[in-house]
């Protein structure tokens, strides 16, 4: 048994925007089943997001509920997951075949007299593949990191994806099906000029990289591992690119008529000419000779192998291979592919040094914490379950950056702390009942005194029976709590922008605090003293005013709340009604309309 699992007892009514109706087709079930898998998934990316389950299911519902969003598809969504998973092996496998047939393969993919082969089967199939997902991109809704907003707008969508990624996409679709249906009727330049087309998409080598991140992540890899295996495969890429491409010039200089005797390429067809003869000359059987010149001649990953070998010599700088090139143009690529091989190096090292925190010194600060705590932790013979708590308490206070706050704070002005505190604090300061209608000063002087802390799932907020909780005034900026009697009935739950303890506050009614207060999921919750909070409606009588009134209808629901929680009630029955309804435990599939009647 989980001590920290919440078994809530409550009516549930997160999951109040769409309820599935026992008398649903076949169709009307997949489609509801295609909503379900388009909408906001929960899992650790949405709720690190989201920070807290009731945002996420406030934005599930914004995007259900909106009959503009019937056919936008949720850019946190599972359907979003596993497309990317999807594109990365169609990327991963165009970004491989598609070089090569424009190269090593262009004396036999080019020519326009000969028949269909394999490769045009899975061309076509990544065409496919490519017009699909070029569909979809219309209807994948983006969120802004900067600002923390998904827009879901269907017009919005299309500006950005017609602005940015839709030409680089729409444009090598062509190349696919005019080289499909109409190979017969395109010369051999035609052709080699239309697959050039082809290299816009390397435009998404970036996406690539980015959903062989998710892949890798589905896969449990840790951030070191991905790095490395992100770094391994885009110098795979880059010289498979290169090897292709500098034989693609030289394909392309034979085809155009263009003296390449300078070539590595030419000199390479030398010395198979000269393998060819001696092997005329020593083989007699005419069956094995034919497989022998069959290889030498259309052996194209031997070619391939080759120019590999030259390219990775030229950029890790250790020579310049089997064959010595005159190619002018060659020897500027192998010059540029040099320093390209240097700076590549570079950038590879000073992402290893971060890695290991030798560059980001909040990152080095954290893991020098985060290894005491570990050490600490292993001395003391700590569980394993209180391990994974403290370092997921870590994990979410610290975001695996530490840093001073207040340390921080100290060295601005009291005009910028002020922006500082007021801008840190916009999310509760929006969502919070008693900030609406406060002046800025007013809101400050309360802001400047709140104490910040995170609980887990299973910590005890608020205890009914603990005179230092009891004198305090809580607002929850993210997160989830249960509110419970000293019986420990569950009377109601409290989320983002609630606040709780005020009535201990209220001198006046002299109420005793008769319900604790714990968090079922992580929760990050504010809170001030009552001597602070006293200080500040002194200094700003608006804010007792203000507190007044809300007191008036805290103090009734507290009292309605606490006498249907201790008569074991479960709240209205309108509520159960509609819970009864998703369980199916008023309408089932077997019942026919007419023997209600």
């Amino acid at each position: 048994m989980d001590f920290f699992r919440h078994d809530c007892s409550l009516t549930r009514e997160e999951k109040g925007d769409i309820i599935k109706s026992p008398y649903s087709s076949r169709l009307q079930a997949a489609l509801f089943w295609f909503r379900e898998i388009t909408t906001v998934e929960k899992n650790e990316r949405s709720r690190r997001y989201f920070r807290s389950m009731a945002t996420l299911l406030k934005e599930k519902k914004r995007h259900l509920l909106t009959k503009q969003y019937v056919y936008i598809i949720h850019p946190f969504s599972r359907f979003v997951r596993y497309r990317q998973m999807f594109m990365f092996v169609v990327l991963f496998l165009s970004m491989w075949i598609d070089p090569y047939l424009g190269s090593f393969y262009a004396k036999v993919y080019f020519n326009p007299k000969r028949g269909r082969i394999p490769v045009d089967g899975i061309e076509l199939l990544l065409a496919i593949c490519y017009t699909i997902d070029l569909t979809v991109c219309f209807f994948i809704g983006y969120d802004v990191e900067k600002t923390r907003q998904v827009v879901l707008q269907q017009k919005m969508i299309a500006k950005r994806y017609l602005r940015t990624l839709f030409f680089f996409d729409f444009i090598p679709l062509l190349h696919a099906y005019i080289a499909f249906f109409f190979r017969g009727y395109i010369s051999t330049e035609i052709q080699v000029l239309i697959y050039t087309m082809k290299n816009l998409r390397i435009v998404r080598l970036y996406t690539m990289t980015q959903n062989f991140m998710t892949v890798l992540k589905r896969l449990r890899f840790k951030e070191l591992q991905r790095k490395i295996c992100a770094f391994v495969l885009l110098g795979c890429l880059f010289l498979h690119f290169c090897a292709c491409h500098i034989c693609y010039l030289a394909v392309t200089h034979e085809l155009s008529g263009y003296d390449n005797s300078d070539s590595w390429l030419h000199r390479l067809e030398a010395s198979r000419a000269v393998k060819v003869q001696a092997l005329d000359t020593a083989v007699e059987d005419p069956v094995q000779l034919k497989y022998l010149l069959f290889i030498q001649y259309y052996g194209t990953l031997s070619d391939y192998l080759e120019q590999f070998q030259i390219i990775a010599s030229h950029f890790v700088g250790a020579g310049i291979g089997n064959y010595k090139t005159g190619d002018e143009s060659e020897m500027m690529i192998f010059s540029l592919l040099l320093i390209t091989g240097l700076l590549y190096w570079i950038v590879m090292i000073a992402h290893v040094l971060q890695m290991f925190g030798a560059a980001k010194v909040s990152e080095s600060s954290f893991e020098e914490l985060l290894m005491h705590m570990t050490n600490y932790m292993v001395r003391n013979r700590f569980p394993h379950r209180l391990k994974r708590r403290i370092l997921k308490y870590y994990d979410i206070k610290f975001n695996k950056k530490f840093f001073s706050e207040n340390a921080i704070l100290n060295t601005l002005s009291d005009h910028l702390r002020m922006e500082v505190l007021l801008y840190s604090c916009r999310h509760m300061v929006s969502s919070v009942h008693i900030f609406r209608g406060l002046s800025k000063a007013a809101v400050g002087s309360i802001l400047a005194l709140l104490h910040h802390e995170i609980y887990l799932p299973g910590d005890l907020v608020m205890a009914n029976d603990d005179p230092m909780e009891t004198n305090k005034l809580f607002f929850i900026a993210y997160g989830t709590c249960v509110m419970q009697t000293k019986a420990g009935v569950e009377a109601t739950h409290i989320e983002d922008g609630n606040q709780f303890g005020e009535i201990a506050l209220d001198q006046r009614n002299h109420i005793s605090v008769l319900y604790t207060v714990q968090a079922i999921e992580v929760a990050e919750i504010y809170y001030i003293h009552e001597k602070d909070f006293q200080y500040c409606c002194a200094r700003y009588p608006e804010i007792v005013h203000k507190m007044s009134g809300l007191l008036k209808d805290k103090l009734e629901q507290y009292r309605r709340m606490v006498s249907l929680a201790e008569a074991g009630t479960g709240g209205f029955y309108g509520a159960d009604i509609i819970t009864e309804l998703r369980l199916k435990r008023i309408l089932h599939r077997g019942i026919r309309r007419e023997w209600m009647m």
